[in-house]
C-alpha cells in the first residue's frame, strides 16, 4: 500500500471510529484469570484469489488435527463455499466448530461501495439458508467499512474481528449499528500470511505464534488465524501449526473457545 493510501485509510478509520458509538465492556469474571484465545481460519479455497487445489479431505485432515488436541475453532468462510462445497461446511459444524462470514465473494468492504456490500450480504444470507445462523464476520484483508457495520446490524450479526494497529491488545468493545443493534468487536493479533510470504520453517512458525500469544495478559481476548490452503501448500507451516496446537493444549495459561463463545460471555451481565 502506498503512503498516500495509508494516510487515506488512517484518516478514514479515525473518522469512522468517531461515528460508531463505541461502548467498552466490563470484563466478565469468567475471563479474568486466563488468556482468552480464539483460533480462527479464513476459509477461502479458490475464491480467495490464490491458486490452490485444496480438497474436502484436506479440510477433514485439519479437523482431525484439531480434534486430536481438543480445540474448538471459528471458520470465517467465503459464501461461495457454501454453494460449491456444502459438505465441508457440514463437516466443520458437525465437529463443534463455529462458522462465520468472510463475505460472499471475498471482497474487502473498505474498497467497495455501500450498494455492493449490501448485495454481498444478501447473497451470503441466501446461500447459508439451511445451515446454522452465522453470527460472526471477518473482513478480507482486515479492511472494514462504515457500510459493512450497518449491514452487520441489518443481518443480525453479533460480532466482527478486526486488526487494531499498535503494540497493545485492545479490549473487546461494541459499536452501534442499524436499528440500534450493538456489534461486538474482537481483535486478531496475527495470521499465517507473513509465514507464507517469507517461507518460514516449522520452528519459526511455532515461535511466531508463541510470540504473538506471549503478548497476551490475563483477561485479554484475542484471535490468531490460519488459512487452510496455506497449511496444505506449505508443509513447514502445517508442522508449525501442529506444534502450536500442541503447545496450547499443554498450557494452563489459555482459555480457548470459539469467538462467538467469548462474545456470548460479554453479553451476559457480570455477577455480583
Amino acid at each position: 500500500m502506498s503512503l498516500t493510501r495509508k494516510i487515506k485509510s488512517k484518516l478514514y478509520y479515525q473518522y469512522a471510529n468517531l461515528l460508531d458509538g463505541r461502548s467498552d465492556f466490563i470484563l466478565p469474571t469468567s475471563l479474568e484469570n486466563r488468556k482468552n484465545l480464539f483460533v480462527y481460519f479464513d476459509y477461502e479455497r479458490e475464491f480467495g484469489g490464490h491458486e490452490t487445489s485444496i480438497q474436502d479431505t484436506d479440510v477433514e485432515e485439519i479437523l482431525d488435527t484439531l480434534n486430536g488436541y481438543g480445540i474448538q475453532t471459528t471458520w470465517f468462510t467465503v459464501g461461495k463455499i457454501f454453494e460449491a462445497y456444502p459438505e465441508s461446511i457440514r463437516a466443520i459444524l458437525s465437529r463443534g466448530h463455529e462458522v462465520g462470514s468472510h463475505t460472499y465473494g471475498h471482497i474487502a468492504p473498505y474498497k467497495h461501495a455501500a450498494g455492493v456490500m449490501q448485495e454481498d450480504f444478501e447473497n451470503f444470507e441466501k446461500v447459508t439458508e439451511g445451515f446454522s445462523k452465522v453470527k460472526g464476520f471477518h473482513s478480507p484483508n482486515g479492511l472494514w467499512s462504515i457500510s459493512m457495520l450497518r449491514q452487520l446490524g441489518k443481518f443480525d450479526y453479533a460480532y466482527d474481528v478486526l486488526r487494531v494497529p499498535g503494540k497493545g491488545i485492545a479490549k473487546p468493545y461494541s459499536v452501534k449499528s442499524d436499528g440500534g443493534k450493538r456489534i461486538v468487536r474482537l481483535q486478531t493479533i496475527g495470521d499465517d500470511w507473513q509465514m507464507y510470504i517469507k517461507k518460514r520453517k516449522a520452528g519459526e512458525v511455532f515461535d511466531y505464534y508463541k510470540g504473538l500469544t506471549g503478548k497476551m495478559r490475563n483477561g485479554d481476548v484475542a484471535g490468531v488465524g490460519f488459512h487452510p490452503w496455506v497449511l496444505h501448500a506449505e508443509p513447514e507451516i502445517m508442522e508449525g501449526f501442529k506444534m502450536f496446537l500442541d503447545y496450547l493444549s499443554r498450557s494452563d495459561e489459555f482459555n480457548i473457545q470459539t469467538a462467538l463463545n467469548f462474545v456470548t460471555s460479554y453479553a451476559k451481565p457480570r455477577s455480583g
